[in-house]
């Protein structure tokens, strides 16, 4: 217990703090003190490293589920390059990923947001040995530590946050102007493209989200699809314009029978996902549910007399006001 005196000067322990793009690490385990310069250590340095935080402060990051981590230089720049593909839809700015190895043969990447996604897996790793988090967490409570919960942001003018909204940028302005620069694809090529979206190229998967933005919003003339409209009409926007178009006329005669036929779809595949080996699908799909959603938006529209998400007819707010409280 020795080694716990080095956390006594440590009285608040964060678990759970992120500040990583979203999708690309969802949960990590590390602890990363403010001042230490400290990314990953072994299990008993990190311990130790607390010594050196100058402002008192620990963070340990926590995740339910560890598994198959990266660990090897092939492994580590796979990985990463897996998590960009799955974020921007394999722009290939991941190409910029530049790697080198030290005297002691150990691993270190160049470029500052990869270093540090790279860090927070091997913290990942070297706290998932022995159930070493576990065991800190409950050494550090005993030694009069306190445990907070994870807090939903940090704090405002954090340059981590600052740098990565920036990153974000770049990467939907990149896959923006690949949308709108890529072939026009036909609808048969659409289908035989969407089945295996995992398989794709990036030219492949832009010009199939080309194709989906084209149809979710009927646009029939190529020439339309500028930088620019993407920037406008991709998600979230897509979205929203989905869910009023599954209420429009054209999908039934009323905003309940539009309500009963997206509920025989779920229940469809629900009762296919409930066929396989465990519920979680199941589970996935009903917390998706759009049948369960836009429920509330049906009673909210009719209880304030629309019969047509949209309708242009207009209505005084406070009667708006007054129908809703009544719902």
């Amino acid at each position: 217990m020795a080694d716990l005196n080095y956390f006594i000067r440590t009285p608040t322990i964060s678990v759970g703090v992120d500040y990583n793009v979203k999708g690309h690490v969802d949960q990590v385990i590390g602890i990363f003190s403010t001042h230490s310069g400290v990314d990953v250590e072994s299990s008993m340095q990190m311990m130790r490293r607390v010594r050196h935080v100058n402002d008192k402060t620990c963070l340990v990051y926590v995740d339910a589920a560890i598994k198959d981590l990266p660990a090897t230089e092939p492994e580590v720049k796979d990985w990463i390059c897996n998590q960009l593909d799955i974020v921007t839809g394999k722009v290939r700015w991941s190409s910029t990923l530049k790697l080198q190895f030290d005297d002691a043969n150990n691993l270190t990447i160049l470029d500052d947001l990869y270093h540090r996604m790279y860090c927070e897996v091997m913290a990942k790793k070297h706290l998932s040995m022995n159930n070493f988090r576990s065991r800190l967490i409950r050494r550090m409570t005993q030694a009069g530590c306190i445990v907070t919960g994870r807090g939903d942001k940090l704090p405002r003018g954090h340059p981590i946050p600052k740098e990565l909204k920036e990153k974000e940028k770049e990467i939907a302005a990149a896959w923006h102007q690949q949308i709108a620069s890529t072939g026009a694809i036909s609808p048969d090529e659409f289908k035989r493209l969407s089945r295996g979206t995992r398989e794709l190229d990036s030219d492949q998967r832009a010009s199939v989200h080309r194709f989906a933005l084209m149809r979710a919003y009927n646009v029939q003339e190529h020439g339309t699809i500028t930088e620019e409209w993407v920037r406008t009409y991709d998600k979230p926007h897509e979205e929203c314009y989905g869910n009023l178009m599954a209420l429009s006329p054209s999908c039934g005669p009323s905003l309940r029978s539009c309500l009963e036929v997206m509920q025989q779809r779920e229940d469809l595949d629900l009762d296919d996902s409930l066929k396989g080996p465990t519920t979680a699908d199941a589970h996935s799909r009903l917390e998706r549910s759009r049948f369960l959603k836009l429920g509330y938006v049906v009673d909210i529209l009719l209880a304030c007399r629309f019969e047509d998400p949209f309708a242009t007819n207009e209505v005084p707010a406070e009667d708006l006001k007054s129908r809703v409280d009544g719902i």
